[in-house]
């Protein structure tokens, strides 16, 4: 943490972005940590940090973006997580990782969420069929999510500019 806190201040200086870079990566250490020793991402974590995203978003003008990307957060993985246990008859997600998600739209705005949803599946999906490959539990057992969607977070958090213009430049698209 301290090495990404160091990072972060020579990379946006001292500013209100930094603050909310050292706010918000605090929280998803913490939260990735605890993921991955309990497989839990806590209220007492994912509450807080839903609010000062959408303070952060309110301070720095970006609120109604924040608030939407709270609000579509929850409620895109929620929804998938619903149709996967409707199709199945048991859960695939935790309502920790709905929460997360949540926190990082309030703190990014809604802009953020295809880039932090895809990224995490992407790197979750290959990490984590590694380590069933691995482990003797099969592949059926649970892994945390939480540090997936984390590390995308950071990712766009610092680079979410560069990478929607690499994309752009690659597709074609115009801005």
């Amino acid at each position: 943490m301290g090495t990404s806190w160091a990072a972060l201040a020579w990379y946006f200086g001292p500013s209100a972005a930094l603050l909310e870079a050292l706010v918000l990566f605090f929280l998803l250490w913490v939260l990735s940590v605890i993921d991955i020793e309990t497989g839990l991402l806590p209220n007492v974590l994912t509450f807080p940090g839903i609010a000062l995203g959408l303070a952060f978003s309110w301070w720095l003008g970006d609120w109604q973006d924040g608030l939407i990307g709270a609000v579509a957060g929850y409620g895109i993985f929620w929804l998938v997580a619903r149709v996967f246990l409707l199709a199945t008859g048991r859960e695939g997600m935790g309502y920790g990782d709905f929460k997360l998600l949540a926190m990082l739209g309030a703190f990014m705005g809604w802009q953020a969420l295809p880039f932090i949803i895809f990224a995490s599946s992407l790197v979750g999906a290959v990490a984590g069929s590694v380590f069933l490959m691995l482990s003797k539990r099969g592949f059926r057992a649970e892994i945390p999510y939480g540090p997936y969607l984390a590390l995308a977070g950071m990712a766009w958090f610092v680079w979410g500019g560069d990478i929607l213009l690499w994309y752009m430049g690659i597709t074609g698209v115009a801005w």
